[in-house]
């Protein structure tokens, strides 16, 4: 039987949220921050955060606006999501 952590990561990977400000969408992935996203991840992101083909905003997985996370683009890994680190001092 497999267990959640307590910060709710699941076989290290960790229920994700994107949004996109401008269109009013949001979408709900399971990340691994140590791989990228799959090919129909990224398509399902880009499809439900902004289907306007030829939109500014749909050229990195549909997402505009503020984040809770940092989007990397790497080139051999795809798309990498990672809780952004805040620095207190």
């Amino acid at each position: 039987m497999e267990t959640v952590s307590y910060d709710g990561s699941f076989r290290n990977k960790r229920r994700v949220i994107l949004s996109n400000d401008k269109h009013g969408t949001t979408i709900a992935l399971m990340s691994n921050p140590l791989r990228g996203l799959t090919r129909n991840q990224v398509k399902r992101s880009r499809e439900q955060l902004c289907g306007i083909e030829g939109c500014e905003c749909n050229k990195d997985l549909g997402i505009h606006g503020p984040q809770a996370y940092d989007v990397f683009n790497m080139s051999q890994e795809g798309w990498i999501i990672r809780s952004k680190q805040h620095n207190l001092f």
